[in-house]
């Protein structure tokens, strides 16, 4: 892979790990308690490879912080992320 392509990854990785921390941890444990409805998010995880140390830090940190997560690897040089829609309701993300 170009040095171009990792950066890249590598900085939408971060940047969607930054996201979906930062809206795990904006208080649910107490909106719940009130009755507020849930909102259901998973982070999504862009990763070079499961050998790739900074893959392995977001994942561990994520389960320890037991926030749920979808990872995504590279095919090659290729990248393909999964349906981010409901294919039965285009108002709900998967």
């Amino acid at each position: 892979m170009s040095r171009g392509f990792r950066q890249a990854v590598s900085g939408l990785l971060a940047a969607l790990i930054v996201a979906g921390v930062t809206l795990a941890s904006t208080g649910a444990p107490a909106a719940q308690a009130q009755g507020s409805p849930q909102i259901d998010l998973r982070v999504l995880v862009i990763g070079l490879s499961n050998s790739d140390p900074v893959t392995q830090a977001w994942e561990s940190q994520l389960t320890a912080e037991g926030v749920p997560y979808d990872l995504v690897l590279p095919n090659g040089s290729s990248l393909t992320l999964p349906n981010l829609v409901d294919p039965n309701n285009a108002n709900r993300g998967l």
